[in-house]
């Protein structure tokens, strides 16, 4: 099937598991927007994977909402499946997730997520966000001119560390004859 690949922008804070379900649903909200019929959602987080498997129980009171929504979105789908993905094999997702947070100082927290819709349509939906989509597909896209912004700003921080350095240092201007300590090496 196709592979579909965004980011989302939570503007609130959000714990981990939040953040999780968050990402889920709006998942959900996107395949099914695009005319979606059956999807397989892949993540590493195996309280929301077990959840929804109905193998760890709902403690939280917010996660029950959570996963509440969760499952009405599901119920929409001819087929849905919840398949877990070992924090190693998500090498991908770690490393934009990373590269996001590290780079970008704006976003509160950010998730990168790929959607396999198993079949693709030729229907435009219409999806609330679509204007977020829009600007966080710009933001990718724009990801080398923020690491050459991130480059310049090392390179200026390191100009700076070594003029403050040079400051310190006494210029000593040497002449023929001068003697010289030179450091012998051990044998």
């Amino acid at each position: 099937g196709d592979v579909i690949k965004y980011a989302i922008k939570f503007m609130f804070k959000a714990t981990s598991n939040e953040a999780k379900y968050e990402t889920a649903i709006a998942g959900l909200q996107l395949c099914l927007s695009t005319g979606a019929k059956k999807v397989c959602l892949r993540t590493d987080s195996q309280l929301v994977a077990n959840q929804y498997r109905g193998d760890y129980k709902v403690r939280e009171s917010a996660l029950v909402e959570y996963l509440s929504k969760m499952k009405q979105l599901a119920s929409q789908l001819q087929c849905f499946t919840v398949e877990l993905v070992p924090r190693g094999e998500n090498i991908h997702a770690d490393a934009l997730s990373g590269l996001a947070s590290s780079t970008l100082q704006d976003l509160k927290r950010s998730v990168f997520v790929e959607v396999l819709p198993r079949r693709s349509t030729k229907t435009n939906g219409e999806y609330q966000g679509a204007e977020n989509d829009r600007v966080l597909v710009e933001r990718l896209n724009l990801i080398e001119e923020v690491r050459e912004q991130a480059a310049l700003r090392m390179q200026a921080y390191l100009g700076k560390v070594a003029r403050h350095y040079n400051r310190l240092v006494k210029i000593r201007v040497l002449q023929v004859g001068d003697l010289v300590l030179r450091k012998a090496a051990a044998v």
